[in-house]
């Protein structure tokens, strides 16, 4: 296991890692829900590069994606997680 995989797992199972992720889960799953079904991403999908200057802009895309469509929603009466009118446009 690498050392980045056993710290996140040591922090993750600590006390304080529970509360933090039980505070992060409300706000920022959906979002990540939202990400992972514009990407196309399933289960434990790996993304289609590699490296962290390429991640990065890679989910930078759908994240600025997802905040246009929220805005959209917002402007137009709908749900702000609603994906529908945005894959209306593009089907």
């Amino acid at each position: 296991m690498s050392h980045f995989k056993q710290y996140y797992n040591d922090m993750a199972g600590s006390w304080a890692g529970k509360i933090t992720y039980r505070r992060r889960k409300p706000s920022i799953e959906p979002t990540f829900a939202l990400l992972k079904e514009l990407t196309g991403l399933t289960g434990n999908t790996m993304l289609p590069y590699k490296g962290l200057d390429r991640v990065s802009a890679y989910l930078m895309i759908p994240s600025c994606t997802v905040q246009l469509i929220m805005y959209d929603n917002f402007i137009n009466q709908r749900e702000f997680g609603s994906l529908d009118a945005f894959k209306a446009t593009f089907q």
